[in-house]
């Protein structure tokens, strides 16, 4: 069974029969603890984790647990993904003599202090597309 059908079992049915055996418990505590209504649940099984068994795990979350007809929806968090033009990129690698991952903090650094950095190393946003 897989973390997300436990999840599912967790939130919606009493049955523990189903769980037997499953060794996700740290993946399940870490699913539940994106939800605000189970964080604090999550929070106190995550203590637990690694020195109980999985079955008083999963009966620990049971208990715990307020059932619902379905799962709730849960919003996996993902890192933003940063646009940064390849011209201003080329232009801040090529003053600092640094690499992209480098150049990349240093154009994170002077946007935290207001500097624009088209103006100040000359670059023109305008460009011509072929």
């Amino acid at each position: 069974m897989n973390p997300f059908e436990i999840v599912k079992t967790l939130f919606t049915t009493d049955d523990l029969t189903v769980l037997s055996g499953s060794k996700d418990e740290f993946i399940v505590n870490r699913w539940i603890s994106f939800n605000p209504s189970t964080f604090f649940t999550a929070v106190k099984c995550g203590r637990y984790i690694g020195r109980l068994p999985s079955w008083a795990i999963y009966s620990f979350l049971n208990i715990h647990i307020k059932k619902r007809h379905s799962a709730p929806f849960i919003k996996y968090i993902k890192k933003k993904k940063e646009t940064i033009d390849k011209d201003v990129l080329n232009v801040i690698g090529q003053h600092f003599c640094s690499s992209d991952r480098t150049s990349k903090e240093i154009i994170s650094l002077l946007e935290m202090q207001s500097i624009d950095i088209a103006n100040e190393f000359g670059i023109n946003k305008k460009r011509k597309r072929k």
